[in-house]
């Protein structure tokens, strides 16, 4: 029997990225974003994804593990630039979600105030704060280690279209790019 399976004459490169998986990349696969009730710094209730349909969005999720958020904070900052100079002009809306244990929700007034004399006041609608457990939101993200920040690319409908721990790279930026359209 001879083989009538044909290779295709092209590949489709977002496709490609799309379910191409590296260990470099530290991609997950995962469908919707979980259900996540924040607060922004201008005092607005969100919960993620749901007051985003309609809008293609970048979230940075920054876990505070022990005190310690320094690590995950910078990366995130840098996905944020990168949203900046790549993303923000395709219509992609950004979101950073800092992530602490519901142990501090009595002091969350403080840690928002603290926030927001650290933030530009321009993104204080685009900081959403979860006080809650963080543990089983890095759970439902597939996030295993907490000391570094979190990034979903979620379509209208609040799925994930792609996401990336850690530092940010040439290849993750790629792939951020290429699905986008």
């Amino acid at each position: 029997a001879k083989n009538t399976l044909k290779e295709p004459d092209s590949i489709n490169l977002k496709d490609y990225l799309v379910g191409y998986q590296s260990q470099y990349m530290e991609t997950m696969t995962i469908n919707k974003f979980p259900k996540t009730k924040t607060k922004t710094l201008t005092g607005n209730k969100l919960v993620f994804p749901d007051f985003l349909k309609g809008k293609k969005a970048l979230i940075a999720v920054v876990f505070e593990e022990k005190g310690k958020y320094m690590k995950p904070q910078l990366q995130a900052n840098k996905w944020k630039q990168f949203w900046q100079q790549e993303l923000q002009m395709a219509g992609v809306t950004f979101y950073e979600i800092p992530a602490m244990s519901g142990r501090y929700v009595l002091m969350s007034p403080l840690v928002d105030n603290w926030m927001r004399g650290g933030i530009d006041e321009q993104f204080h609608d685009n900081v959403a704060s979860f006080y809650g457990n963080k543990k089983r939101l890095a759970e439902d993200l597939r996030v295993d280690d907490l000391s570094n920040c979190y990034m979903a690319l979620i379509d209208e409908q609040g799925n994930i279209i792609t996401s990336a721990v850690g530092e940010i790279s040439e290849e993750k930026k790629q792939q951020f790019v290429a699905v986008i359209n």
